[in-house]
């Protein structure tokens, strides 16, 4: 059979449309395998430590799980005479009933939380809501930072600043705490041992000298 010009586009045509449904169904694939890696990873607790371990550096070491635990900072701007407020949302992660306190730290303007207490039954929610008034005497820019303490299975603290400021009838923050215990042995507990505040040891070993 003689090869003609027509019959050579057809078969270079061919020939592309082919190459070009190869290279389709390969991206196709390999992506089909990268969805299916990170939704491994995703869906694998050990596979998320092993990635968040990567991420972190070699040199890291986590804070000991019997820490207190930091649930951010909030700044809230009020007007004088006005009330901050944060709603605090309490999950018991356990199988049995908790008892949940929550408290101030001494600070500047009055606050307040209601309850003080929560009683949660395994894995009940329940609300804790915190205020802050401004005195309407309080000047622009009179700020005081609180500490807002949630002990339950752990200790859990806010740092909350507030400020008056013109303009601002209310300040209202919502923030949730899941208070679940860890059972988990970590690696970097063994890295951590009982070290005195350096005047504890100074009045313990230098008193009188």
């Amino acid at each position: 059979m003689t090869s003609t010009p027509a019959t050579i586009a057809a078969g270079e045509g061919s020939v592309k449309a082919l190459t070009q449904a190869g290279a389709l169904a390969l991206d196709s694939w390999m992506k089909s395998m990268v969805e299916l890696a990170r939704l491994g990873v995703t869906l694998n607790p050990l596979l998320q430590s092993v990635a968040e371990a990567q991420r972190r550096r070699s040199c890291e070491i986590p804070p000991p799980c019997w820490m207190p635990r930091p649930l951010g900072e909030i700044h809230s701007l009020v007007c004088p005479g006005g009330t901050a407020v944060v709603r605090i949302r309490v999950t018991n992660c356990q199988a049995r009933a908790s008892r949940v306190r929550a408290a101030f730290a001494e600070g500047k303007f009055a606050a307040e939380v209601t309850p003080d207490e929560l009683v949660l039954s395994p894995m009940e929610r329940g609300w804790f809501t915190a205020t802050v008034a401004v005195p309407a005497d309080a000047c622009k820019g009179e700020k005081t930072e609180r500490l807002l303490w949630v002990r339950g299975c752990n200790a859990h603290y806010l740092r909350w600043t507030v400020e008056p400021a013109d303009g601002v009838a209310s300040s209202c923050h919502e923030i949730q705490v899941d208070d679940c215990p860890d059972p988990i042995h970590h690696w970097y507990d063994h890295f951590y041992c009982d070290r005195p505040c350096f005047e504890r040891t100074l009045s313990t070993n230098y008193r009188g000298s």
